[in-house]
């Protein structure tokens, strides 16, 4: 009997707690108050400008004995940007190269001269080509240092254009010799700039 009792209660106890839970929650409710207020996202987004060689020296094994002493071997580079205007690559001899000859080595005053630009390359000569997909006829001498040669200048590839952001355009160096060209190694630096549009 005593056992009943306090299980009554007990029930009696819990129903009596959410009968004021509920009354204390509809008091709250009918005079709740509300507030609101603003906040912002902002991203800035960096513009980006990226150049990339695929082959950061271009060896040439010119042999006046094989192939007419002709050698040709190329590089690629590569541009990217999200500047909605594009960029443009420019190219030239780098600031230590007195001229865009090539001095040998071990015999600084032995040179390999740039070429005369043409269909082919003059004799004891070096020079480029450059182009997308299809080789360019015609070989071109290296500008001297500070007056750089405008290779391309592609508004296409920047953000919000039908295109990946990035263009790659090849570089064909190529040298013509013969048996008067004392053996050596003859080196030069090349300078590729690109800017964004």
């Amino acid at each position: 009997m005593t056992q009943t009792i306090k299980t009554k209660f007990a029930f009696g106890a819990f129903a009596l707690a959410a009968i004021v839970t509920l009354g204390v929650s509809v008091f709250s409710s009918a005079f709740a108050a509300t507030d609101s207020t603003t906040g912002e996202v902002e991203v800035t987004v960096a513009e980006v400008l990226t150049i990339e060689l695929s082959e950061s020296t271009v060896y040439l094994d010119a042999n006046a004995a094989v192939n007419d002493g002709l050698a040709q071997e190329n590089t690629q580079v590569t541009v990217g940007t999200n500047n909605a205007a594009g960029a443009g690559l420019y190219v030239e001899m780098n600031s230590n190269m007195a001229s865009n000859y090539l001095p040998g080595d071990t015999v600084p005053s032995n040179t390999i001269a740039a070429t005369t630009p043409g269909a082919n390359l003059s004799n004891n000569s070096w020079g480029y080509k450059a182009f997308q997909s299809t080789p360019s006829s015609t070989w071109s001498a290296m500008n001297s240092y500070g007056t750089p040669a405008l290779i391309f200048d592609d508004s296409t590839i920047g953000a919000g254009m039908n295109a990946p952001g990035e263009t790659t355009w090849t570089f064909e160096f190529g040298v013509q010799i013969d048996y008067t060209m004392p053996a050596d190694t003859y080196s030069g630096t090349i300078l590729y700039t690109a800017t964004t549009n």
